[in-house]
């Protein structure tokens, strides 16, 4: 907030002694540092909404909260982080043209591959061991059961 100017010299009021008119702190003084306190944020973040163009930093379980309940949290303990769903509607992670899960810092482990109008694909060690298709679903590997009811084979 480098862009407010404080103007009122509230210390100086605060000497004077009691009963001095001087000591009186006039609402002209509070609305115009409250002006200048108001053009000073607005011009970095204005409150009806604006654009971000650095970074935001949380500390360690330090939640962003979203709703007017809060009911959605994104957060880190130092050690797991989370996305946390309270509010009644479901969670929904959506994706353009596919929704990936991985692993690994650049995201190079997959785990869940989902392709919008096409497959949804399950990898073990990075190898697809399960793939949805328009008649069904194909497993590569081994299959294990244990139960089968009913179907023809």
């Amino acid at each position: 907030m480098s862009n407010y100017v404080y103007t009122t010299n509230y210390l100086a009021k605060d000497s004077l002694p009691s009963g001095d008119s001087g000591k009186i702190i006039k609402g002209a003084d509070f609305d115009n540092d409250f002006t200048a306190i108001e053009s000073a944020i607005s011009t970095k973040l204005n409150k009806d909404g604006g654009v971000v163009t650095g970074n935001l930093k949380f500390n360690d379980n330090v939640k962003a909260r979203f709703g007017n309940d809060g009911d959605l949290e994104v957060y880190h303990t130092g050690v797991n982080s989370y996305i946390v769903d309270t509010g009644t509607g479901g969670l929904f992670i959506t994706g353009n043209t596919s929704l990936t899960l991985a692993g690994g810092i650049t995201g190079q482990d997959k785990y869940i591959v989902a392709t919008t109008g096409g497959s949804t694909d399950v990898y073990y060690n990075n190898g697809k061991k399960l793939e949805t298709t328009n008649t069904g679903v194909t497993v590569t590997g081994e299959l294990v059961a244990t139960t089968i009811n009913g179907g023809t084979f």
